[in-house]
């Protein structure tokens, strides 16, 4: 996707830093945006080459962050 994630994967998988999920399109299965996620906090949502995301994908990251009572910390949103 081309994104400021990949400067700092390994620190994700090391120490558990934070949580990164990948939106991927349901018909194609191609990935569509990134969050960062860490202790109920969303930090980062980002489209493909750190682009602001679509309308669809920040629809459904609401709805998410609305499900599940989520505190968002990013201006992306």
């Amino acid at each position: 996707m081309n994104i400021c994630v990949g400067s700092y994967a390994q620190r994700v998988l090391d120490e558990r830093y934070c949580q990164i999920f990948i939106l991927k399109e349901l018909s194609t299965r191609n990935p569509v945006g990134c969050i960062e996620y860490s202790n109920g906090v969303i930090i980062q949502a980002k489209g493909p080459n750190n682009c602001l995301l679509e309308n669809k994908e920040k629809q459904f990251i609401e709805k998410w962050i609305k499900a599940k009572n989520l505190v968002v910390n990013t201006h992306y949103l």
